[in-house]
């Protein structure tokens, strides 16, 4: 950066500090409230209208009409069928259809159809993870079979494609958890293998970026990992990499190491193929796991 241009920054940065200084001063004297109590209200919490039935990880997901579908969770004393949607106009929850199967732990997508696909989760009838999936539609508010995933998945992740699919990978399949993934195809209603990921994984993250691939991060299975990896669509290929903090969503630090029992401990990250590798830098600062909301 230039020099006039670190000189227009310090300028700025004087004249904003002066601006606070002013505004508190003549808010003070004017009996109204100080900035630092501006920023206290901006940056609470207001209550809202409550949920018509208590539950745990259950799904919330944005509509395209701007209302959230609430589903699913652990209700009293078993898997919730009941969803209700949240209207953020009048902040009220209203019941809408049932699913029709019971399931927490489960994903909840937003399909480029407006519609949301609901898959896996916890529990069938021998209390194992489950494999079906079902459709919602917002304008009918009604839930529609469709087809089920090749492995039985709970605490997966589910990530739309710029492709229109669905992303399926990892999660506890009992015993253990996997590295399988799954293609879910809303055209044909089908899910569709895809290459494995390179490491067994549970209660992970999966997130698109903008250059289309996904980012699989963390996990608990066998026990917490820092490693990570990419998804390709196109080449439906994964490079594997790791990051400096262990995490199981977003976890707990663990030991810095070796590679062993399917974990990569360190700051290096290598292909799939072994083609490359390149250092990554990152934090170590310990994370404890957060409950899913609403």
């Amino acid at each position: 950066m230039s020099t006039d241009r670190w000189k227009s920054a310090a300028l700025a940065t004087l004249s904003l500090l002066l601006f606070a200084l002013v505004g508190t001063a003549t808010a003070q004297s004017e009996g109204a409230p100080s900035n630092s109590q501006a920023i206290r209200t901006f940056r609470e919490f207001s209550q809202t209208g409550s949920a018509n039935a208590p539950r745990q990880q259950h799904s919330a997901t944005l509509l395209a009409n701007g209302m959230v579908l609430v589903a699913g969770g652990v209700g009293v004393p078993t898997a919730e069928t009941s969803t209700e949607l949240y209207d953020p106009t009048t902040g009220i929850f209203t019941s809408t259809g049932s699913m029709n199967t019971g399931r927490y732990g489960h994903t909840a997508t937003l399909l480029t159809s407006g519609q949301v696909l609901l898959a896996g989760g916890c529990c069938d009838s021998s209390g194992g993870p489950l494999a079906s999936a079902e459709l919602f539609d917002p304008a009918t508010g009604t839930f529609t079979p469709t087809g089920s995933m090749g492995v039985v998945r709970f605490n997966h992740t589910a990530t739309l494609l710029p492709n229109g699919l669905v992303l399926m990978a990892g999660g506890w399949r009992g015993p253990g958890a996997t590295r399988s993934a799954e293609l879910y195809d809303p055209n044909s209603g089908t899910f569709i293998p895809t290459n494995p990921m390179g490491f067994i994984r549970s209660g992970h993250t999966a997130t698109l970026l903008a250059n289309g691939l996904v980012l699989v991060a963390g996990a608990v299975a066998p026990s917490f990992t820092n490693t990570a990896e990419l998804y390709d669509p196109a080449s439906r290929r994964r490079p594997i990499g790791g990051h400096a903090v262990s995490r199981e969503r977003r976890t707990l630090q663990s030991q810095q190491g070796h590679v062993r029992r399917g974990r990569l401990h360190g700051q290096c990250a290598l292909s799939t193929y072994c083609n490359t590798t390149r250092q990554r830098t990152g934090s170590d600062h310990r994370r404890v796991r957060f409950l899913r909301a609403l």
